[in-house]
């Protein structure tokens, strides 16, 4: 019987609990395989505004903003400048290499930062100077940071009893602020975006805190969001209001006994040889930014034909080895290059297929559109649906009829409305069929025996319209460009986003090899069609047919070029699947 040696689940922390209960995979993935995500260029932003913040607040001797307070100013600028001199090299480097992930309004990594610091400062103006939150507000009569009480991550922990055995939960807080009552504020800065409401994971994690402290000392919580220009300062701050701390105990307790008892699990499936993941993938909208996304077996099995038992298989016996750290130096260093590999070329592949979906495919979209839109602008459909028109005219005119509601409601006015709806963004087989509809409707026993001595002119017209429908159909029996069939696939793939669970059914049972293949091959019979090809052409079609050509040409390339890549992410998956950790 093979021994495990599974790391311990406590020490719990907020964002521990948090993680196993958003997908136990990824919780696995981070904290038993040990298997460490590097630094976000966001967290590592974040981490240098709260030392910039941090470091002018935790020393006693720096002056109190408001203290006579007349004017803001940047009075953080010394301590960004000492700071920035340290770690600019290394926040400009990961800021370089991690340029696909930064989506703000910010022209540079400076101006990023510079507008985080500048953020704080307004907010911390308005709440000093014009909010009502008296509990938040500096005493400006005391000239020193040191005289203002302030703790600056403050480590906190405490123990708990849950039905088996106790736990340690554990926390920082950004700041506990004395409150002139002699209790305490929590303040938690966040340097991301403010959102219109404060969801119930990031209020849970102030709650934790008070918790930890101590409930009957906390007088409330609040949330700072400092990112994103031009939003009122108001709109920046949550006050987390402390009460229901019971339920987050229990919420903790319960999170622990979840989590020992999928342990208990573990080990005993790893002593009986039994090599299976029970850390199970949870789907959700954040799937496709997950950093361990490649390695999961939901991804693999939605993705590729790779069999994922075998990389199952080896990332248990690497959990039970107690993590990458207790494994060889060596094989630490391959297995981390493969996963860094992996998230490089995958951060590449989704910027170079959103470029190409919101660029190049859709401009090929557009002219087939605008091919098929000419098509029909010179084509028997259009002459068969203006004649249709004609006939409902002439029918709902006929005395006999137009007065009988019942029979224009039936019979004539839903399929003018129907007509006059119809366009040329519809394929021609789409308007056929609906002219077909009205034709059939429109010879329904009921309506023709009221027609009269109008019965025999509208037979003629009826067989009119039917002549366009066999000219054309004899045209398109030939025609080797249905370019309906060519916009229908382009949308799917314009439309498709990894790993939505809406857009997963575009796959059905092909892995996205083979939906991009199927893709390429679909453009490279649409690159060798000829001019000729197109039916009833005119000359308007040929610049049309040209930029087709040849904008089709270089989608092909790109669609290679993608595939070339997700291949390399396929083929170093295969390599953490032989990695040998015995």
């Amino acid at each position: 019987m093979e021994k495990s040696n599974l790391k311990k689940i406590s020490p719990l922390s907020h964002s521990k609990v948090s993680s196993f209960s958003n997908c136990e995979r990824k919780f696995s993935f981070n904290y038993l395989e040990s298997i460490s995500e590097p630094s976000s260029i966001h967290a590592a932003v974040g981490t240098f505004v709260h030392s910039v913040i941090e470091n002018y607040y935790k020393n006693p001797d720096n002056k109190n903003p408001y203290f006579n307070w007349e004017k803001t100013f940047n009075y953080l600028q010394d301590s960004y400048e000492e700071l920035w001199v340290k770690q600019e090299k290394y926040l400009t480097s990961l800021y370089v290499n991690q340029m696909s992930k930064v989506n703000n309004e910010f022209e540079n990594l400076e101006e990023w930062i510079n507008e985080l610091i500048k953020n704080y400062i307004e907010l911390e103006d308005w709440i000093q100077n014009k909010s009502n939150f008296e509990f938040l507000k500096f005493s400006k009569d005391l000239s020193t940071i040191g005289e203002l009480k302030i703790e600056n991550e403050l480590f906190l922990k405490k123990e708990f009893t849950s039905s088996q055995d106790t736990f340690v939960l554990r926390g920082y807080v950004d700041r506990l602020q004395k409150t002139y009552n002699d209790k305490h504020i929590i303040i938690d800065i966040k340097t991301g975006k403010p959102p219109s409401k404060l969801d119930k994971e990031k209020s849970d994690q102030i709650k934790s805190y008070a918790l930890l402290y101590g409930e009957d000392n906390i007088e409330s919580g609040f949330i700072y969001f400092l990112g994103n220009k031009n939003i009122n300062p108001e709109k920046r701050i949550f006050e987390v209001p402390i009460r229901d701390i019971d339920k987050n105990e229990k919420y903790y307790v319960n999170s622990y006994e979840k989590m020992s008892k999928k342990t208990v699990s573990d080990i005993n499936n790893f002593t009986n040889k039994k090599l299976v993941d029970v850390w199970q993938p949870k789907i959700n909208h954040l799937c496709n930014w997950c950093w361990y996304k490649h390695s999961c077996s939901i991804w693999i099995d939605q993705y590729t034909k790779i069999d994922t038992s075998i990389l199952e298989s080896k990332l248990t016996k690497l959990r039970h080895l107690g993590g990458l750290s207790k494994v060889d130096d060596n094989i630490q260093k391959s297995v981390k290059n493969i996963f860094y590999k992996i998230n490089d070329l995958d951060l590449a592949f989704q910027k170079n297929f959103e470029d190409l979906k919101s660029k190049d495919l859709k401009n090929l979209h557009r002219i087939l559109k605008s091919i098929q839109s000419q098509k029909i602008e010179n084509s028997e459909v259009l002459k068969a649906s203006n004649k249709t028109k004609k006939l409902l005219q002439e029918l709902a005119n006929l005395d006999n009829l137009k007065k009988n509601d019942d029979i224009l409601n039936t019979f004539l006015v839903p399929n003018q409305k129907t007509l006059v709806k119809l366009s040329s963004e519809i394929s021609e087989t789409d308007h056929w069929k609906i002219i077909s509809d009205i034709l059939n409707n429109l010879q329904d026993d009921t309506f023709t025996s009221l027609l009269l001595d109008y019965e025999n002119d509208f037979k003629l017209q009826i067989d009119d319209i039917r002549r366009h429908w066999i000219i054309w159909n004899d045209f398109n029996e030939v025609d080797n460009f249905n370019e309906s069939d060519y916009i229908a696939d382009l949308e799917k793939l314009i439309e498709f986003k990894l790993f939505r669970k809406d857009k997963l059914s575009y796959l059905g049972k092909k892995s996205f090899m083979e939906f991009l293949t199927l893709s390429l091959d679909k453009l490279k019979t649409l690159e060798t069609m000829n001019y000729d090809d197109l039916t009833n052409s005119n000359k308007n079609f040929k610049p049309h047919f040209e930029d087709m050509i040849s904008l089709c040409s270089k989608v092909i390339l790109q669609i290679k070029e993608l595939m070339d890549t997700y291949s390399i992410i396929e083929s170093n998956l295969e390599k953490l699947s032989n990695v040998d950790y015995s």
